[in-house]
């Protein structure tokens, strides 16, 4: 088999076609379409008739004829092909208003409470931290970022510095849940004390009370806010729905830069970790959302985040530097998170983008790669 054989295929709804380069072929010969319950594969073959499968990101039609399949040589080895989709699929257009379920991550309220019992224990020793016994109310935040948002929320807000209306303030404009009641955000967990166990307040920190783990933190309005990748999941459920049992750290840097896009439409991000130590940060620009897209080693990608991003070397450029280069009135939001999502997040992006062809792992001064939301 051609160890140089590669390709990608991305599902582009908006002009009705499945888009697809393969690299590492020399005389490409399509020659038939292949499907199943689940996916669709596409045939084709090199100049000495061996035979390669392209896994496609959607399941095609059945009734397409493959010498409507229209492709070109792009360079030496490389091929770029045009698959039809019929009308039906032209009309489902990516909405980001529409897709809440997948903006609202793992562990979900709407996938809490689909569960008869469920309890969340520390990563490293299993105790228990949160519990649906002891989580009276479970609600949803409306937003990642949704206490940070407030303050652009109110178009008057009275300047009273007596303790009537300082009490007023903390009182409307914080964010007090109810004693046991749950939030659940994209990427962590916040309440009043008392709805989590075994913890314990150290400064601002919050550790795991038996074995010590950093496992969240405490917040301006005196909550605390927990992590989800500091979490495991053990709980009962139907043989027809399961859901993970850890939280990939790398998902809350996801959700983070989606959030940005919906609360302000920022697309820049300058990500850094809060951990020292580490002599770059990562400039990333969410190029797209919602995507479909298969590419090398039958990897199918679903509601995907297209990244192009680039390592910014410390100290080498400041910030206003990174904004000029990118037009000067570009809006960049600022990131810090903690060394494991940093860490796991720049091994994915690295990770999927070495299967794409050559050609699509880089533009100018950008790597490319996707990752799921």
């Amino acid at each position: 088999m051609n160890t140089d054989f590669k390709y990608a295929a991305e599902y582009l709804p908006r002009i009705g076609c499945i888009s697809i380069v393969v690299e590492g072929l020399e005389d490409l010969c399509v020659q038939k379409l292949q499907f199943n319950d689940t996916t669709s594969i596409l045939e084709v073959s090199n100049n000495s008739g061996t035979i390669y499968h392209i896994k496609l990101p959607y399941i095609a039609d059945a009734t397409m004829d493959i010498s409507s399949i229209k492709y070109q040589k792009n360079g030496p080895n490389e091929y770029v092909l045009r698959l039809p989709i019929n009308s039906i699929e032209k009309l489902k257009r990516v909405n980001l208003l529409e897709m809440d379920d997948e903006l609202e991550g793992l562990w979900s309220k709407k996938q809490l409470l689909s569960l008869s019992d469920f309890n969340f224990c520390c990563i490293k020793c299993q105790n228990i931290i949160i519990s649906k016994s002891n989580s009276f109310k479970i609600n949803q935040m409306p937003s990642e970022y949704w206490m940070e948002l407030m303050d652009y929320w109110h178009c008057h807000k009275p300047d009273d510095k007596s303790v009537a209306g300082q009490r007023y303030s903390v009182k409307y404009n914080g964010l007090q849940p109810n004693i046991n009641e749950l939030l659940v955000g994209g990427s962590f967990f916040l309440g009043q004390s008392n709805v989590f166990h075994n913890i314990k307040m150290d400064r601002n920190i919050i550790r795991c009370k038996t074995c010590n783990t950093l496992i969240g933190e405490k917040t301006t309005n005196d909550l605390a806010k927990i992590h989800k990748w500091k979490l495991q999941l053990l709980a009962r459920s139907s043989p027809e729905f399961q859901l993970a049992t850890t939280y990939p750290p790398e998902y809350s840097v996801n959700l983070s830069l989606i959030n940005f896009m919906k609360s302000n439409s920022t697309r820049y991000t300058l990500l850094r970790c809060s951990k020292s130590g580490y002599d770059y940060n990562i400039l990333v620009w969410l190029f797209g959302v919602g995507l479909n897209i298969s590419f090398t080693n039958g990897i199918v990608l679903k509601n995907t985040l297209k990244i192009f991003y680039q390592k910014i070397i410390k100290d080498n450029e400041e910030f206003s530097e990174v904004q000029a280069r990118l037009g000067g009135n570009v809006n960049i939001e600022e990131l810090a998170v903690d060394a494991t999502p940093f860490e796991e997040f720049i091994r994915n992006l690295e990770y999927n983008s070495q299967f794409l062809p050559a050609n699509l792992q880089s533009m100018r001064d950008w790597q490319i790669s996707y990752l799921s939301i």
